[in-house]
């Protein structure tokens, strides 16, 4: 499949669509995922009149966090409030596209979940 061939299949596709915003059949987005190995994201969009936002969430890699990880997917350490309120507590600091957490932890609380999170990498 080209990006040509795909450019003339959704053609077709909109001039014999029902309504106007009937959404891309599932056929048309599996072309379109064959061409992300040889065309950017940004020439597909504009060839195809696609949306840079749903191109994301139907052909975008999705992304794996943790791997090997076995239930439960969380880790529970038992911290004493006050080492919220040091300052000499560790920062660690999670972040992803759209947010961020911070969690405080004193060096010992620290040092006992370094291996756990060593063994989801």
């Amino acid at each position: 499949m080209t990006l040509l061939e795909a450019k003339e299949a959704f053609s077709a596709w909109r001039q014999a669509k029902g309504y106007p915003s009937e959404p891309i059949p599932e056929d048309l987005w599996v072309r379109v995922r064959s061409l992300v190995a040889h065309h950017s994201r940004k020439e597909i969009c504009a060839v195809l009149s696609i949306n840079p936002k749903q191109f994301d969430i139907r052909c975008a890699p999705k992304k794996t966090v943790l791997k090997n990880v076995s239930e439960p997917a969380f880790v529970t350490v038992p911290i004493p409030k006050e080492t919220f309120l040091k300052k000499e507590s560790c920062e660690v600091v999670l972040q992803g596209e759209r947010k961020k957490l911070i969690i405080y932890l004193s060096e010992e609380s620290l040092r006992s979940i370094l291996p756990v999170l060593q063994e989801c990498l």
